[in-house]
C-alpha cells in the first residue's frame, strides 16, 4: 500500500476539483458565455462557453495531479529524490486553491453583469 498512497493522497484533491466543477455548474447555470482569462487588475478580458470555462481547470487539473501520483507511485524509490506523499499533499492543496480563485474571479464577475 506504501508504493500507491500518492495516487491514494490525489484521489480526495480530484474529486474535490469536480465538485466544484458540478458546484459551479449549477451556480452558473444562467450564463452562455463566462470569463476564461483575467487581466492583471483582475477584470475578465476573454469569455468561452460555459462548459469549457467551467470544466476546463477542474478536469486539466485532475488528469496532472493523479498523472503525478501514478507515477510517483510506479517509479522506483531510487529515482526519487523525497518522499512523494508531502509534495502530493501540497500540489493537491495548491491546484484547489488555484481553482477557488478563479471561481471567486468568475463569481466577482457575475455579480458585476
Amino acid at each position: 500500500m506504501d508504493a500507491w498512497l500518492p495516487l491514494a493522497v490525489a484521489f480526495p484533491f480530484a474529486a474535490i476539483l469536480m465538485l466544484g466543477g458540478v458546484w459551479a455548474n449549477q451556480r452558473f447555470a444562467g450564463y452562455k458565455m463566462l470569463p476564461v482569462h483575467f487581466n492583471f487588475r483582475l477584470e475578465a478580458d476573454r469569455l468561452a462557453s460555459r462548459g469549457l470555462a467551467i470544466w476546463l481547470l477542474p478536469v486539466t487539473f485532475s488528469i496532472m495531479l493523479l498523472g503525478i501520483g501514478y507515477f510517483s507511485s510506479v517509479s522506483p524509490r531510487e529515482g526519487q529524490n523525497a518522499d512523494p506523499v508531502p509534495w502530493m499533499l501540497f500540489t493537491g492543496v495548491v491546484l484547489v486553491a488555484s481553482q477557488v480563485f478563479v471561481l471567486w474571479l468568475m463569481e466577482r464577475w457575475a455579480r458585476s453583469q
